[in-house]
């Protein structure tokens, strides 16, 4: 499958200003990171906080620029000012604090707004809001105050408001940061159902590592540099590397790793709570 989003030997700093007249300091946020994403996928990129995973989301659409190196989408450079506006219709960016993402005071004029911005004909407007409310489990709420909704139904609003936009990708940058657990698993089932059933690339930021087994792929960073990259369960039983690295593995996989030091002879790798019964019970069963 082809690429949507290639970023070749990308390095960004950023600039602190001390007193005037005094030297520009810059902090490197990522350096030298080359990842190609195919059209499609699940990617989740982890790390601690400074890690560069929200620097490296927002190169995605161009909120960033490089320092060094390229970013392309679908096969337009970002460093190509006529082509922001297009880079950002094909990359869309759903962030930490819904509070902040959503501007009218009913759910469907709130996801309809940029399509407004957008300048599409009214006709269109309806049924793509609609579609958008249906593919994020909000149609029953379109006509409610979204300050009346709980944390992980106004990211799910917010989320629709850019499905509503037809991107090809979505960037969840640490979107669950500020929901509870509930709310969380709200949203991270709905970025695998539009990925499953939409064929949207999803690009899922975070720093809660089990959120990860969600993923197709997973993406470690640390120091702005990308450290793993693989697989869910390849990369995330690696327990000492992720420890070097200040993570812990998902608390099955955790446990799993501790069980064998243990002697337990386990079958798999467990990354359930069903998984980890599963492989249990015939070890009880023998005893």
């Amino acid at each position: 499958m082809a690429a949507i989003i290639e970023l070749a030997d990308v390095h960004h700093a950023y600039a602190q200003y001390r007193q005037e007249g005094e030297d520009v300091v810059r902090t490197p946020a990522i350096q030298g990171v080359t990842l190609s994403i195919e059209e499609g996928s699940f990617m989740a990129v982890v790390g601690h906080n400074g890690s560069g995973k929200s620097t490296l989301a927002k190169h995605m659409n161009a909120l960033l620029l490089p320092d060094r190196g390229t970013v392309t989408v679908a096969g337009m450079s970002t460093a190509d000012e006529s082509r922001l506006w297009d880079i950002r219709q094909t990359v869309g960016m759903v962030f930490q604090n819904p509070d902040n993402q959503i501007v009218s005071s009913i759910v469907e004029e709130d996801v309809a707004f940029g399509l407004e911005n957008l300048g599409v004909p009214r006709e269109q407007i309806r049924p793509r809001v609609e579609a958008a409310l249906d593919a994020v489990g909000m149609s029953g709420h379109a006509l409610k105050a979204p300050h009346m909704l709980s944390g992980g139904q106004k990211q799910r609003v917010a989320i629709a408001g850019v499905i509503a936009m037809r991107p090809r990708v979505i960037v969840f940058d640490e979107s669950t940061a500020m929901l509870d657990p509930a709310g969380r698993a709200e949203v991270l089932d709905t970025a695998v159902r539009l990925n499953h059933d939409e064929g949207i690339t999803v690009i899922w930021i975070t720093h809660f590592i089990e959120e990860c087994m969600a993923a197709g792929r997973v993406v470690v960073m640390s120091g702005g540099t990308v450290d793993m990259d693989g697989p869910p369960l390849l990369v995330l039983r690696e327990r000492a590397t992720l420890r070097g690295l200040g993570l812990t593995a998902p608390p099955m996989l955790e446990l799993s790793g501790r069980l064998r030091e243990a002697g337990v002879p386990l079958a798999g790798d467990p990354s359930t709570l069903e998984q980890m019964a599963e492989a249990l019970c015939p070890l009880l069963s023998k005893n």
